[in-house]
């Protein structure tokens, strides 16, 4: 599996995307405006829209703006929840993936959750370039075969082609060290992973 992350980071294949989209199969409050402006603007006006024809309209609007937001307050409300949780959720290949929820992401209104996932264990995950390791959580074993646990500050590529990663360790006194070593080393390597809630199919405590 260590071999993988070599590979990625050398060749920069893609495979570190499981972001999903917001699906725009459905009309939003923003879709009935212009409908509604469109309508205005193209009426018959010797034969105008009725008053309380308008006024229905708008307050459809009004209620579909609420219901939208208050179905977004429900989402960031149960991406928050999820929080330090062990999920399952599908990627776009339909794989069922695990991962650890760190905290949320929202971009253009729409919130996401941040998982780490296990690059080591699901290769699709790997980061494509040594920069998008930096940060990442890590565990590898050093040359007595003793494990180690620590976060990539660093990673580079020898003339070899061999990806070399530094890492530092904190004990629980709170000393740090700092190791570099080969990336076939790894045996575990957690990916921040954007995952829209709606892939989510199982969550644990």
């Amino acid at each position: 599996m260590s071999n993988a992350v070599s590979s990625a980071t050398n060749t920069n294949t893609n495979g570190n995307t499981a972001t999903a989209t917001k699906s725009n199969s459905s009309l939003g409050k923003d879709d009935f405006l212009n409908l509604l402006v469109k309508q205005l603007q193209y009426q018959n006006p010797l034969d105008p829209m009725d008053n309380t024809a308008f006024v229905a309209q708008m307050a459809q609007f009004s209620s579909l703006e609420q219901m939208q937001n208050l179905n977004t307050t429900m989402t960031n409300m149960q991406a928050s929840n999820m929080i330090g949780n062990t999920i399952n959720f599908k990627n776009d290949s339909g794989n069922v993936i695990s991962g650890v929820v760190a905290g949320t992401s929202t971009a253009s209104g729409v919130t996401s959750l941040v998982v780490g996932v296990d690059a080591v264990q699901y290769p699709k995950y790997l980061p494509t370039t040594t920069g998008d390791l930096v940060n990442c959580a890590v565990s590898w074993t050093d040359s007595s075969k003793v494990s180690h646990s620590g976060v990539i500050t660093s990673a580079t590529v020898d003339s070899s082609g061999a990806v070399k990663v530094t890492a530092t360790e904190t004990d629980s006194s709170g000393k740090t060290t700092t190791s570099t070593f080969a990336s076939t080393k790894i045996t575990r390597l957690i990916v921040p992973t954007k995952v829209d809630v709606s892939k989510v199919t199982d969550t644990t405590k």
